[in-house]
């Protein structure tokens, strides 16, 4: 069993136990607040233990909402040894570097959007998760909503529709192509043989 499916089979035991997943939060802004801490304090399964803010009324105002230690950096948060998953809500361009730290102090994460600046960043982070047997995942909430599925359904119809008329007119084109090139081979070879035989 190789280390990704280990983790995935702890992660998934983990749910499937009585047992809370305990859970950090790095980032109190948009993301980290209101759209993982509303849901991790819905979801039974988890439990926020701990988040971590640069600013202190964020920290403090996490501490009220969901009875958690609060830290200034995400390093004070990653010495925690209780945590089984940290959710990277931080700064955009800081997700490649924590990440990686998160993974390194061997916790699963879930990075926000976007991931990382460049293939190479995704590729340092996928290393760092085999490296450590962690799950590592990229938050795509929209996914199998409702209306981003409507949304693509329509984007793939219409993509399928433009296939369809692009290779109508790619035959279309091909053809005419061939018949021009009968005709001149036509017209080439008539005249070959007019002057084979009559001139």
């Amino acid at each position: 069993m190789t280390r990704t499916a280990r983790a995935c089979k702890e992660l998934k035991e983990l749910c499937d136990m009585a047992k809370q997943i305990k859970t950090g939060i790095i980032g109190q802004g948009r993301s980290g607040r209101d759209i993982h801490g509303v849901y991790l304090c819905k979801d039974d399964r988890f439990k926020i233990v701990a988040v971590a803010d640069t600013l202190a009324e964020r920290r403090q105002r996490a501490v009220q909402e969901y009875g958690c230690a609060a830290y200034a950096t995400h390093v004070e948060l990653l010495q925690r040894k209780d945590l089984d998953l940290v959710v990277n809500a931080s700064f955009s361009h800081q997700h490649t570097s924590i990440t990686k730290d998160i993974l390194t102090a061997g916790c699963h994460v879930v990075c926000e959007k976007p991931l990382a600046r460049n293939v190479a960043m995704v590729d340092e982070m996928i290393a760092a998760a085999k490296k450590s047997g962690r799950v590592f995942a990229v938050f795509q909430q929209s996914r199998y909503a409702p209306y981003f599925q409507q949304v693509q359904k329509d984007i793939f119809g219409l993509i399928e529709d433009y296939r369809y008329l692009l290779w109508s007119i790619y035959c279309r084109v091909y053809l005419l192509h061939v018949r021009r090139q009968a005709k001149l081979l036509r017209d080439v070879l008539r005249d070959s043989i007019l002057r084979k035989y009559f001139f």
